[in-house]
């Protein structure tokens, strides 16, 4: 049984109740197909902790996407994520359950969806995702999103190449060269932050150069970016102690910020890298 195979490997298992499967499963079947949206969140929600409790429910897959799929819902779309994220996706021999070929279809149309918010939560929904069979024919959707007239859109769609390159490089080696060209248009605050920190953690000498192009703007690039721009000058400067030229002007600036975060870590990042007496004084 499937609650056996994760009990070998999980620390704690959430008891279930005295049900049959088999009346579970009828249950939410009805309430999938028969039942109002509430009772569809309802059901969605039991299947997600029962498949969490090791619960085989592999006959319920094919149901929800037939009913669910194209649900307009944001509260289900949301439960829908979850759902496909702990759903078993595949069959007994290792290969991926034709079902999920369906669900990446409707993934696809998400991502293309008007709806901002819908197409954002997909993108934040495959940050999560590390099956190359799903992953790989959405690629061109969620870059074509990097350009998406909404900013809530583009910094999700930065987040998610930066997954999809640190769980498989190999599919998207221009990763760099597509974020530093999605910061070189940016003017959202977040967005920018969120595509900032994706070029900081692929390449850094990426992400120092576009920060020393940019030096004069950074005190009007929000206090989230600000932030990363410290992070980039500590791990720099202890991989080539030479670097600590380049960032001390930067540093200065930051500790001048009127947000009192960035200041902070500012005179911190610039004790870090310097013991010189006239540093100290000026953090």
């Amino acid at each position: 049984m499937a609650q056996a195979t994760v009990e070998r490997h999980c620390t704690l298992l959430l008891g279930g109740g005295s049900e049959k499967e088999t009346d579970r499963l009828e249950e939410l079947t009805k309430a999938i197909e028969d039942g109002t949206v509430e009772d569809q969140r309802r059901a969605i929600k039991t299947a997600i902790t029962l498949l969490m409790q090791g619960e085989d429910l592999s006959d319920l897959l094919m149901v929800v996407i037939r009913y669910l799929v194209s649900t307009d819902d944001h509260e289900l779309k949301k439960l829908l994520s979850l759902y496909w994220e702990t759903v078993n996706k595949y069959d007994k021999d290792g290969n991926l359950r034709s079902e999920m070929l369906l669900v990446c279809n409707a993934l696809m149309k998400d991502l293309q969806h008007p709806n901002e918010f819908i197409a954002g939560c997909s993108l934040r929904f495959l940050c999560r995702i590390h099956e190359l069979e799903l992953i790989e024919p959405l690629l061109p959707a969620m870059k074509e999103n990097l350009t998406h007239r909404h900013p809530y859109v583009r910094g999700n769609a930065a987040l998610a190449i930066w997954s999809v390159y640190k769980s498989f490089p190999d599919i998207i080696p221009e990763a760099a060269e597509l974020i530093e060209t999605f910061l070189d248009s940016e003017i959202d605050m977040n967005a920018r932050r969120n595509g900032f920190l994706v070029l900081f953690n692929i390449d850094h000498a990426r992400a120092t150069a576009f920060l020393l192009e940019n030096f004069e703007q950074v005190d009007k690039f929000g206090d989230g970016f600000q932030l990363i721009v410290l992070d980039l000058a500590r791990k720099m400067c202890r991989l080539d102690p030479n670097q600590k030229g380049r960032f001390v002007r930067v540093i200065y600036q930051l500790m001048q910020s009127d947000d009192a975060s960035v200041s902070y870590e500012a005179a911190l990042t610039l004790v870090a890298l310097s013991s010189a007496p006239t540093a100290v004084r000026a953090a």
